[in-house]
């Protein structure tokens, strides 16, 4: 297996998680000071996983958009 196709399954399995919204497992998979960061700014771990906790945030799919890269070193 090549180091593209290991991060291409360790992604494939993230996405399964996430789309299980399972929050205690979610919680597991990151650290402590883990933060989501958009166009509105940075979100904390807590906050997610409060909101995957209570319903407020689902994930339904997850889908990989753009092409392939190239690792240039």
């Amino acid at each position: 297996m090549t180091v593209e196709d290991e991060v291409r399954a360790q992604a494939a399995e993230s996405d399964a998680v996430l789309i299980g919204n399972d929050a205690e497992l979610i919680a597991s998979c990151w650290t402590d000071d883990w933060v989501a960061v958009d166009a509105t700014g940075v979100t904390s771990k807590a906050d997610i996983i409060g909101w995957i906790a209570s319903g407020r945030l689902q994930h339904h799919s997850m889908t990989t958009v753009g092409g392939e890269r190239q690792l240039v070193l």
